[in-house]
């Protein structure tokens, strides 16, 4: 079990982390660090290696899914998060809200966002 700490180009720290699992096979993990210090860094790494020892790489793999929104439900996220939040102008706010209204709600209004593709658009 090796943990090694250091610092990207981009500046932030990355947690390697290379351990045998229960089953015998070798693995090698590179995450950037949740923790800012480089002696908390390396205390994370430690605990994540032991949760790998532990329980195998099966259980350290599931995450759970997440929940995708339908267009309509992603609209007025979209239009608060994007539009109002980089200050559009009313007649830039008041033609984003038509087209979506008129031309793509009608269309892939019912569609979660990640069942959207290049040939719908």
């Amino acid at each position: 079990m090796t943990i090694r700490v250091g610092v990207t180009r981009q500046g932030w720290l990355e947690v390697d982390i290379r351990v045998r699992l229960p089953d015998g096979t070798r693995y090698r993990e590179r995450v950037k660090s949740p923790m800012q210090s480089r002696s908390r860094a390396k205390r994370w790494g430690e605990e994540r290696a032991r949760f790998l020892v532990i329980h195998g790489l099966q259980q350290a793999k599931q995450d759970p899914k997440k929940e995708v929104p339908t267009l309509e439900a992603f609209k007025p996220r979209f239009m608060d998060g994007y539009v109002r939040a980089n200050r559009f102008k009313a007649s830039g706010v008041a033609h984003k809200q038509a087209y979506l209204r008129l031309y793509v709600e009608p269309l892939l209004g019912k569609k979660r966002l990640d069942e959207i593709t290049d040939e719908d658009v």
